[in-house]
């Protein structure tokens, strides 16, 4: 998606325009004119796991977070393997570090849980590490939400056009969720 990975291609001013002509042109006008309230973001904000430059940071400011906030759309962003620092946990994390503390209508993810929309019950699942692997599945197994939505790397599913996931977790183990949204890492 356009509107993740901001700093992909070494904080490329090319994409970051790209991501902008897509916000203001295509994203924004489609959320006003369906009248859309709320917006689900499923990880990996950020590209780069370790760094984030001056200009990537005022780009997502500018360019998606603020137009959110001025369009008082309802945030969810769960935390992605770009946006961790370590790879076996989501506590340092960019979302925690740019984001948490300075917008109230966004909600940071960086644990499965279980969020209710309107009566509807959404599992979300940020990204899997070693940290919190086993309490992920448990509240997998556990939960009876319809819905499940994460930043997922499930094996046998395609990441790209072509490109098939040939690690990650066994997709059955959400064999009795009646839909899944998935975003492959």
């Amino acid at each position: 998606l356009p509107i993740s990975h901001w700093g992909v291609r070494g904080d490329s001013v090319f994409f970051h325009d790209l991501s902008k002509d897509f916000l203001d042109n295509i994203f924004f006008p489609y959320l006003k004119n369906e009248n859309i309230k709320t917006v689900i973001h499923l990880g990996d904000l950020v590209d780069r796991r370790k760094y984030i430059n001056f200009n990537t940071s005022n780009r997502v400011r500018k360019d998606f977070l603020a137009p959110l906030e001025y369009m008082g759309i309802d945030t969810h962003i769960m935390v992605g393997n770009h946006d961790c620092f370590y790879k076996n946990t989501n506590e340092i994390n960019a979302l925690r570090e740019l984001i948490a503390g300075k917008y109230n209508f966004i909600k940071i993810y960086s644990s499965t849980i279980e969020v209710e929309f309107d009566g509807l019950k959404i599992l979300f699942v940020p990204w899997i590490c070693e940290d919190n692997e086993e309490e992920t599945f448990n509240k997998i197994k556990a939960t009876n939400a319809q819905i499940c939505m994460g930043h997922l790397e499930l094996a046998g599913f395609q990441m790209y056009k072509g490109i098939v996931a040939s690690e990650g977790i066994s997709p059955t183990i959400f064999k009795d969720r009646k839909s899944t949204r998935l975003n492959s890492s």
